[in-house]
């Protein structure tokens, strides 16, 4: 559970495998990352089960808009083919 306003350091590793295809492949800024948004099958999270998804990539200090339950996932919407796994580490800030 976090609560609006706080800030997090969130830090995560690994590689998954987002899709059948051999090139379906991505670290936590997932592939063919732009700057300021996630490439396809990145690391995401989002607060509530419906909350609109924000790009955390492997390095990012991010601050809650709002507070719920914090959900982490990637940035993929079949998931019976993923494999692998991320492994993160959050650190409050302040």
């Amino acid at each position: 559970m976090v609560e609006k306003g706080q800030r997090f350091d969130v830090k995560a590793e690994g590689s998954i495998r987002w899709g059948s295809q051999p090139d379906q492949t991505a670290g936590p800024d997932g592939r063919n990352a732009k700057p300021g948004k996630i490439g396809q099958g990145g690391l995401i999270g989002r607060i509530g089960y419906n909350g609109k998804p924000f790009a955390i990539g492997s390095a990012r200090t991010v601050t809650m808009t709002k507070g719920g339950k914090l959900f982490l996932g990637i940035n993929d919407f079949i998931f019976g083919d993923n494999t692998g796994s991320f492994t993160v580490t959050i650190q409050l800030v302040g």
